[in-house]
């Protein structure tokens, strides 16, 4: 019976709903693009635990409410001093060698900037900035001797999120140095900080090829992404043992799976 009426109901519906659907598509690609950017940055994973042991990181591998896993191995620390007179502008007294396989990479970017990655467990490659804040002069192609171990304080055995323990000069290490083996690499790669090197760490992190047998004591940082984003907490406290935990909380919270509400 009102034709104009009509026809601007008509018209405000078309618009109403073109400033909807406009705005969660906006919303809709904005999140997708965010979570792609933290994805290429730090990785595809939601958790990890620290020093695992080969068993330990089968079952969790092996869990119905896991989508992939992956995992370094945590080969040990060396003291830089073995490699370089002085030490580097950041304060790092160690190196912290971890075996990586092709599967880690998927999960996680380690991005090469000269040479290549590893191809055997003799082979290593080292951070770029331990090239330029440190003062290690090695060459592609060098070979050089590492005598890994461990990090210990009173008995304790210190993690890769521990940071240095000084004394309380500030200049003397609390810490010490446990040796357990040594090992000769061929420098075939320089590679830019790792992403699951904090920055707060006590070492560069250098990046080996996993032991084709890793000997029964080895123990592994495990990577995983959940089914379901959101039980990666209950899920990390029901596997994480003794060792430490942390999550890829930028990339849960763009999931909406944070626990920060």
């Amino acid at each position: 019976q009102n034709r104009t009426r009509t026809a601007a109901t008509i018209i405000g519906i078309l618009l109403a709903t073109a400033m909807l659907t406009a705005v969660t598509t906006f919303v809709s690609s904005l999140q997708h693009f965010m979570i792609a950017s933290v994805i290429a940055e730090e990785g595809n994973w939601h958790g990890a635990i620290t020093e695992m042991s080969a068993p330990a990181y089968k079952e969790l591998a092996k869990s119905d409410q896991v989508e992939a896993s992956s995992y370094y191995q945590e080969v040990g620390y060396a003291q830089l001093s073995e490699i370089t007179s002085e030490l580097a502008e950041d304060g790092k007294p160690y190196l912290y060698v971890t075996g990586i396989t092709d599967a880690f990479c998927e999960m996680l970017p380690v991005t090469v900037s000269v040479g290549r990655l590893p191809e055997n467990s003799s082979e290593i490659a080292l951070p770029r900035h331990l090239m330029t804040t440190g003062t290690v002069e090695l060459q592609i192609g060098d070979t050089f001797t590492l005598e890994l171990g461990k990090r210990d304080l009173n008995g304790e055995r210190l993690g890769i999120f521990n940071p240095v323990i000084w004394q309380a000069d500030g200049q003397t290490a609390a810490e010490t140095f446990v040796p357990r083996e040594v090992r000769t690499y061929t420098l075939v790669g320089i590679i830019d900080r790792p992403v699951f090197e904090d920055y707060s760490s006590a070492a560069y992190f250098a990046v080996t090829k996993t032991d084709a047998e890793p000997e029964a004591g080895s123990t592994f940082m495990a990577y995983y992404r959940m089914k379901r984003p959101g039980n990666v907490y209950a899920f990390t406290n029901a596997h994480q043992g003794h060792g430490s935990a942390t999550w890829n909380s930028t990339l849960l919270r763009y999931l909406g799976s944070s626990t920060n509400r």
